[in-house]
């Protein structure tokens, strides 16, 4: 960006300052945010690191990380919650749904991931009830721009409650960047069986466009689904409320407030 090029210059005097070196800002807000945020967002947003225009989204050491042998399951286990994240597709990609849980200390893990290749949306839908009924999360969170608002509105008349997720550049990069600070933190495992998973993780990219803000996209030829359905099931757990439903509690209450509802 234009920044950059300056920065770059030897027309224009630069200096550094990071924001540890800002009296203002305390030691405890600094870690609260490093803790938040994953640590390429981190050395961007604080440290004032410069990223090249296009490169590799996730750090392929967090991904070989993150990998362990052992069988997806459709088998609910207790002391888990949940999430299933769904990015639809027809012909040219597939729908992959992924189911995710969180168990009591916090880790993530990838429980079952299932592809549906030239499969109607007829017949997709019942699958998402099955796993629904297998799981019961606390989210579902289908992509609903595009190809996903005729599903979704059928999901909804089938009395299926999801987390609507309309992709942006700003969307897509929050949910990324969720995902991508489990990684960093080495708090989420998959699959080593999972290839395509591996495979689009390793080779996601991402932009910086003039304006500032982060494009990201599979590169040509190639295809980002089983990734994006993992970000939405992961966006699922970060978002949805774990706590019961106001009705369930045994006090006077003024208002629901929906499990599925957003913070």
């Amino acid at each position: 960006g234009h920044l950059w090029e300056m920065w770059n210059s030897p027309l224009y005097e630069h200096i550094h300052v990071r924001s540890d070196q800002n009296k203002y800002l305390s030691p405890e807000f600094l870690k609260a945010e490093q803790e938040r945020m994953s640590n390429a967002s981190f050395q961007c947003e604080y440290l004032g690191c410069f990223v090249s225009s296009q490169q590799n989204y996730f750090d392929p050491d967090s991904i070989q990380k993150a990998l362990q042998d052992y069988d997806p399951t459709l088998r609910r286990e207790p002391g888990k919650v949940y999430s299933i994240g769904i990015d639809w597709g027809r012909k040219q990609d597939a729908s992959v749904m992924t189911v995710l849980s969180r168990d009591q200390g916090g880790a993530l893990k990838v429980e079952y991931v299932k592809a549906f290749e030239n499969v109607s949306f007829n017949d997709q839908l019942p699958f998402v009830s099955y796993l629904r009924n297998a799981f019961r999360p606390i989210a579902i969170v289908p992509e609903t721009n595009g190809l996903g608002l005729g599903p979704c509105d059928a999901l909804e008349k089938m009395g299926i409650r999801i987390m609507r997720f309309n992709t942006t550049n700003a969307s897509k990069a929050q949910a990324y960047d969720n995902l991508r600070m489990k990684l960093d933190r080495r708090e989420i495992t998959i699959p080593a069986g999972e290839s395509r998973l591996q495979r689009q993780l390793m080779l996601l990219e991402y932009e910086s466009l003039p304006s500032g803000a982060i494009r990201i996209g599979h590169p040509a030829n190639d295809y980002d689904d089983f990734a994006d359905s993992l970000a939405l099931a992961a966006w699922g757990l970060a978002r949805a409320r774990t706590k019961p439903p106001m009705h369930l509690i045994v006090r006077p209450v003024t208002h629901y407030t929906s499990p599925y509802g957003v913070r």
